[in-house]
């Protein structure tokens, strides 16, 4: 082009060469705020009939993960297969951690949670070891991604900072099959 810029001819042939996956036909919807992000999601985990796949950074032990974790674990004793994987660094580096208790608790109800890398020692081998993905896939027909985790600061802000600004995508499509294998990869290394 006429200010020098290199452009790739054909996009989608050189992501597929970088090992990347593109699917057509997909419908995403952005959700620009917490509150939209959370009716959102919990609408399709109310809706869902076979499984509901959850991985995020961390959850927070506030009014939100509260309702989170109900709503998931009535889901479980309904007969839904409820998996959700959280960072035990990201956990545990925010000031309202989901305890052990907790954790217990979820899995009695039938909620399957598990820590991707839970912390131990020497502490240092847990820094560059972190999953900081936030998938959500409810049967497989409906997925999200985004920069959202789990915390009433992305509806209420917080008083140091004021409002919290961040985005989430809802998708439907042939890309939720792949956000589902993303997750189920991730699965079977914590289970392996």
């Amino acid at each position: 082009n006429s200010k020098g810029v290199q452009l790739i001819g054909d996009v989608p042939f050189y992501l597929r060469q970088q090992g990347y996956v593109i699917t057509p036909h997909n419908q995403l919807t952005l959700l620009t705020s917490g509150r939209s992000k959370f009716e959102s999601l919990f609408h399709e985990i109310r809706n869902a009939r076979h499984q509901v796949h959850l991985e995020y950074f961390n959850f927070r032990n506030d009014s939100i993960g509260y309702a989170l974790f109900s709503l998931l674990s009535e889901k479980a004793k309904q007969g839904v297969d409820v998996r959700v994987i959280f960072d035990d660094f990201g956990n545990k580096s925010n000031n309202r951690p989901l305890k052990k208790r907790h954790l217990r608790l979820l899995n009695e109800r039938g909620v399957e949670i598990i820590q991707f890398d839970p912390i131990a020692f020497p502490y240092v081998n847990h820094v560059f070891s972190r999953d900081h993905q936030k998938i959500a896939v409810i049967d497989g027909l409906t997925g999200y991604v985004g920069g959202m985790n789990v915390a009433d600061y992305y509806i209420k802000g917080l008083e140091e900072v004021g409002e919290w600004h961040d985005v989430h995508l809802r998708i439907e499509g042939p890309v939720v099959k792949e956000l589902q294998k993303d997750f189920l990869v991730m699965q079977r290394k914590l289970f392996s």
